[in-house]
């Protein structure tokens, strides 16, 4: 089993203080987290999913006004025995406005591979390219059998 100089980096304690976020009332105890932190190290935790938990608990707590308060979790809850950073290293932070416009354009894609149209030339607005798929959506449309008029 690697040791904890392997996992760590030399100044973990400082990235982590920096990312985690603030809280009003005690502060992180340094003794306490480099502790916690190695334990956690020693029994599996990997040290980015620590870091991209802690990184998506500060964004959370951002958008929820959370942040310079006393509901901010303690660095030593956060990283203590039940391991909150991993609950948090999973979560999706980007904003709905962000998951919508993934959501729109991966509709855009499927659109353009149903016709069998080219993928979005890179720099190309999304508006111009959706013109150019209905366009190509249009073209190959089948067309019904055409009318013929009988002349009386």
């Amino acid at each position: 089993m690697p040791g904890k100089q392997d996992v760590l980096p030399p100044d973990w304690l400082e990235q982590l203080r920096s990312i985690y976020p603030k809280r009003d009332g005690g502060g992180a105890a340094p003794k306490a987290v480099t502790r916690l932190v190695e334990s956690a190290i020693a029994n599996g935790a990997q040290w980015e999913r620590i870091l991209k938990g802690a990184e998506n608990y500060r964004i959370h707590c951002g958008r929820k006004g959370m942040t310079g308060t006393e509901y901010v979790l303690m660095l030593q809850t956060f990283v203590g025995r039940d391991w909150h950073f991993e609950e948090w290293a999973d979560q999706d932070m980007r904003s709905p406005v962000e998951k919508a416009a993934d959501r729109a354009r991966e509709t855009l894609m499927l659109r353009a591979a149903k016709v069998g149209f080219r993928q979005q030339i890179p720099g190309e607005p999304d508006f111009r390219y959706e013109q150019c798929i209905k366009e190509a959506e249009r073209v190959s449309e089948p067309r019904g059998e055409p009318k013929v008029w009988a002349v009386k």
